[in-house]
């Protein structure tokens, strides 16, 4: 192959570096994972804590603590005041979340960088860039103090 022909392909190697593109094998397989550990954990329910970082209201951006049962959200409420979050502003349950991973790589977003939790496989860290030269439309998000039902 001359080199011409090497150089054109480079930019085309370096997104596929930097993101986008169907995820690997391992990515698949971590998702596939974390979701078996955290449904096996997580059967009866649970509470979390969801921050979203975003160019966006306070509304959205604070803490939540949320309640679902059965993989749906029953309540959330501001984890700084105690009241009640509209539910318009509420966040995925994790099962919602674990399905907005998947579908990024489905349709090959451009970034996806996902830290799971190592106990019970629910994901703390999700960032999700969804097209490069887009701004605003990324998924950026925190999970933390994730509690089963029966614990509370």
């Amino acid at each position: 192959m001359r080199l011409s022909s090497l150089m054109s392909l480079a930019p085309v190697l370096l997104v596929a570096c930097i993101g986008g593109g169907s995820p690997d094998h391992t990515e698949n397989v971590q998702l596939t994972t974390a979701r078996e550990m955290f449904t096996a954990s997580m059967h009866a329910g649970y509470s979390f804590v969801s921050q979203r970082s975003c160019e966006c209201t306070s509304e959205v951006s604070r803490a939540m603590r949320a309640t679902v049962i059965d993989g749906e959200i029953d309540s959330v409420f501001y984890v700084d005041t105690g009241a009640a979050v509209p539910s318009s502003f509420w966040p995925r349950s994790i099962e919602g979340l674990f399905d907005e991973i998947q579908d990024a790589y489905d349709t090959d977003a451009f970034m996806v960088n996902v830290t799971f939790d190592a106990e019970v496989g629910y994901p703390r860290s999700v960032f999700i860039d969804y097209q490069q030269a887009l701004a605003d439309e990324e998924l950026a998000l925190q999970l933390s103090q994730v509690v089963p039902l029966a614990s509370l």
